[in-house]
């Protein structure tokens, strides 16, 4: 008996398996012939189009794809697909080798589509796009990217941009490829990200001191003090840093000062006429890149000094008799390099004075520092900088107080009364 329901068990299950087997016959069959009325995905595919690539017959193309059945041969994927799966992504997947030999090519814009606080922790090294794919906004800014533009994309390991891809589509973007496996993939395949770098930006209303001789009185409770670079000890940063003050470091980039220890590193043929007041020569910045490196070099001693920004003084040498033929776009391009190169050092950065050029550099600047503009009825420019949320330092040296003070403050500006040897006094507004 027991051998008996074993045979049975045997010949039960053969009949089993004989039946799937003519039954995925019967689905290959028909799915090849046009007949399924169901495509990859299970969406049901309309019956007059079956009946009509039945009668076409079996005609496949010179890739294998039989068109009876509604193939295509996708040049992307090499393998024949259904219309909609060619179409279903405008986007495509491609290796951390692939995306890095298209993004070397720069025809491409590269986007980042993690949070801020993920991309400031390390990029991809030419992301000039950081859209947060989580932020409430991300599609309406994508949407208005141009669509004529190539474009990467990538997110920490694939699932973001994945979804992304979509958008890709819906809104008709032409070339768009995305990295396979994120900025993991990218890291674990040996390329270099790179990190943010961040800086003080000083915010209007703050309280400061301005101190550029003699000994520094480190007792005012204020939020900045600007001090000279050169002569101010480490100690004093030390010691102003830890009562929780940021610090300015004061040096001129417009200038030659005979007394300061690098001097001697500044070409004679690029030192023009003498100040005005002030025995100090101007510079020809129209040929500054020959004395780039006494800056930067100023610049990373200020980065040493553990300085959270700096003042480059003299840096409108264009509205002035410098024995040079300086012009305005001479003096944006030489600030704007300044601005550049602190802020790839992690320094926040002043326009001091060069007033006229406020609207063509508040962009670059992270703050401004301004004498005397209530005295010259010229400090509405300023404004640009406060509607940025951008700090306007300044004082007076011959004005009373209450010729300044009221409007001062109105404004938003933070305004000292100071004497011109700027030796420790403060008479705050």
């Amino acid at each position: 008996m027991q051998k008996k329901n074993i045979i049975s068990l045997i010949v039960g299950g053969m009949v089993l398996a004989i039946g799937v087997v003519v039954l995925l016959g019967v689905y290959k069959f028909n799915y090849l012939s046009g007949k399924t009325n169901y495509d990859v995905d299970g969406n049901e595919i309309n019956q007059k189009q079956n009946k009509e690539n039945q009668a076409v017959g079996d005609d496949r193309d010179k890739h294998g794809c039989i068109g009876s059945a509604g193939y295509i041969w996708s040049e992307d994927k090499k393998e024949c697909v259904r219309p909609w799966e060619e179409n279903k992504k405008v986007s495509h997947l491609i290796s951390p080798e692939e995306f890095k030999k298209k993004l070397d090519s720069g025809k491409y814009v590269l986007v980042d589509i993690r949070t801020p606080e993920e991309f400031k922790e390390g990029h991809i090294p030419g992301a000039k796009l950081n859209l947060d794919f989580y932020a409430p906004d991300f599609k309406d800014k994508v949407s208005k990217l141009d669509k004529n533009k190539k474009y990467l994309y990538y997110c920490h390991s694939g699932h973001r941009s994945g979804q992304a891809s979509k958008l890709a589509k819906e809104f008709g973007f032409t070339e768009a490829y995305e990295l396979d496996g994120g900025i993991n993939a990218w890291k674990e395949a040996g390329y270099k990200i790179q990190k943010s770098v961040s800086w003080y930006k000083p915010k209007p209303g703050i309280s400061w001191q301005w101190q550029l001789d003699g000994p520094i009185n480190t007792s005012y409770n204020v939020n900045l003090y600007d001090i000279d670079l050169f002569d101010t000890p480490q100690s004093v940063i030390n010691k102003l840093h830890s009562q929780g003050r940021k610090i300015i470091c004061y040096f001129s980039a417009g200038s030659w000062e005979s007394w300061r220890p690098d001097a001697g590193k500044f070409p004679k043929e690029i030192r023009g006429k003498k100040m005005d007041d002030w025995d100090e020569q101007w510079l020809n910045v129209t040929q500054f890149q020959k004395f780039a490196g006494v800056i930067k070099a100023r610049m990373d001693l200020a980065v040493k000094k553990k300085c959270d920004g700096i003042e480059p003084d003299n840096i409108d040498g264009f509205s002035n008799k410098t024995g040079f033929k300086i012009s305005s776009q001479d003096q944006l391009k030489y600030n704007k390099w300044l601005a550049s190169e602190a802020h790839k050092r992690g320094l926040a950065i002043a326009l001091k004075n060069d007033i006229e050029q406020v609207g063509q550099l508040v962009n670059n600047f992270d703050f401004a520092i301004n004498e005397q503009c209530f005295e010259y009825n010229e400090c509405a420019p300023l404004q640009a900088f406060i509607k940025q949320g951008k700090a306007v330092l300044g004082v007076e040296y011959e004005l009373k107080k209450k010729k300044f003070c009221t409007r001062a403050k109105v404004m938003g500006f933070s305004w000292l009364k100071m004497n011109y040897d700027l030796k420790g006094g403060r008479d705050g507004c």
